[in-house]
């Protein structure tokens, strides 16, 4: 159970997103992180990225994702930050904000599939990175509102 005492990522600047996200029942969680992330890889174009497919096919088929895969996911994200980095000390503006977003992207993904967290946290945290890789709210607040009660 998640630290009703610690602060989540997704309160803070926002606005409603926390509260939407809030009302997701719980047994419409992982329904609505699989449209949301779903929206994300489509507008951000990781479809591509070698362990997305894979990631995906486990997640619909056994509603998990091996440590293997899920190791080669985080290894991804970690990449996508690497090359932002890069290419922020290069001043290279476009190819460090595609690389962030990618990041975050897969880094939505990952939190999705994390079952060893509670879905309500899973669901906070993946709307959270959502945002950042849509660069805006709305894609988010669309998919969340056709889930919250």
């Amino acid at each position: 159970m998640a630290d009703p005492h610690r602060p989540r990522r997704i309160d803070r600047g926002h606005g409603p997103i926390g509260d939407l996200v809030d009302r997701v029942a719980e047994p419409d969680v992982d329904a609505c992180l699989g449209v949301l992330v779903t929206t994300v890889i489509d507008l951000t174009d990781v479809l591509a990225e070698p362990p997305v497919r894979e990631v995906l096919s486990q997640w619909r088929e056994h509603g998990r994702v091996s440590p293997t895969t899920r190791g080669q996911l985080d290894a991804a994200v970690s990449r996508h930050e690497l090359d932002a980095s890069v290419a922020h000390r290069a001043d290279d503006t476009e190819t460090q904000r595609h690389e962030f977003f990618r990041a975050r992207a897969l880094a939505c993904l990952s939190i999705a599939v994390a079952a060893d967290r509670p879905a309500g946290e899973r669901l906070a945290d993946c709307a959270y990175e959502a945002i950042i890789a849509m660069g805006g709210t709305a894609g988010v607040v669309g998919v969340l509102v056709e889930y919250a009660g």
